[in-house]
C-alpha cells in the first residue's frame, strides 16, 4: 500500500486492517523495495512523528521495520531530507515488540538522523534488540556457520544492522577466512548509499565501472549519476 497520512489517518488505517496481527513488513522509507503485507509511507509524509504506530504494539508477526523514512541521504546524489519521527513516539512500540519471546522482528532501519545523534534511548534499545536476537539459533543461509545479525552499537555504522540481507532476511557468516562467500554465489554486501546490507541475488552492490570510485547497489544506481558521464 503506498500512502501519505498524518499520525491519525495512519493510526486509523492500522486500527481498521487489524495491522499488528497481519503486517508483516512496515516501510517508512523513499526506497523502492517493496512486498505484499507491507505498509509503505513516501517522503511525502513529512508529518509523521510516529504516535500513529502506536496500533503496532505488541505484533508478532512484523519481521522488518524501515523507519528511515524522509532522513535518507544519498552521497553522491545529494539529496537529504529532514526527519519528522519522534525517538519518545516510537521506542516504546519497538520495545513492545522486542519484549515478546515470541515475536517474528529480524531487520530494523533507523533514520538517518537518529544515527548521527546516537542518543542513549536509542543505544539502549539496540542493545535490547541484540541481546533479543542472540537468543535465537541463527545459521548461515549458505555454509550452516553460526550467524550474528544485529545492529552496529558504535562506529561509523552505529545502528545499521547488519549480516542480514534487507530484501530476504537471510543471515550471512562473517568468517575470518571468507570462505563462505568465495565458494558461494551469493555475496553479501553494503550499499554505502542506501547504507543497506545487500546479498547477491535480491540486489547486487557494485563499484562504478565508469567512475570506478562510486559503489552503490542496482537500485542506488538507478537514482545516482556517475561524476565521469
Amino acid at each position: 500500500i503506498k500512502l501519505s497520512l498524518s499520525d491519525d489517518d495512519l493510526k486509523a488505517v492500522l486500527i481498521c486492517i487489524d495491522a499488528a496481527s497481519i503486517v508483516e513488513s512496515l516501510r517508512l522509507s523513499l526506497t523502492r523495495f517493496n512486498r505484499l503485507k507491507t505498509i509503505r509511507l513516501t517522503n511525502d509524509s513529512t508529518c509523521i512523528t510516529g504516535r500513529g504506530l502506536a496500533p503496532l504494539t505488541g505484533s508478532l508477526v512484523l519481521r522488518r521495520i524501515d523507519i528511515s523514512t524522509v532522513g535518507r541521504y544519498h552521497p553522491y546524489g545529494g539529496l537529504q531530507y529532514e526527519c519528522s519521527l519522534e525517538l519518545g513516539e516510537v521506542l516504546p512500540v519497538l520495545d513492545s515488540i522486542v519484549a515478546s519471546n515470541e515475536n517474528r522482528l529480524r531487520h530494523i532501519h533507523f533514520p538517518q538522523k537518529w544515527r548521527d545523534i546516537m542518543p542513549k534511548g536509542l543505544s539502549r534499545f539496540i542493545r535490547r534488540y541484540n541481546d533479543m536476537l542472540d537468543t535465537r539459533t541463527c545459521t548461515c543461509c549458505q555454509c550452516d556457520s553460526s550467524a550474528s545479525p544485529g545492529i552496529h552499537e558504535g562506529g561509523d555504522r552505529y545502528g545499521i544492522q547488519t549480516a542480514t540481507c534487507y530484501t530476504c532476511l537471510k543471515n550471512f557468516c562473517f568468517d575470518d577466512d571468507g570462505d563462505c562467500q568465495e565458494e558461494w554465489d551469493e555475496s553479501f554486501e553494503f550499499c554505502p548509499s542506501c547504507e543497506r546490507y545487500f546479498c547477491w541475488s535480491c540486489n547486487p552492490v557494485h563499484q562504478c565501472t565508469k567512475c570506478y570510485s562510486r559503489i552503490s547497489c542496482d537500485e542506488c544506481a538507478k537514482d545516482i549519476s556517475c561524476a565521469a558521464e
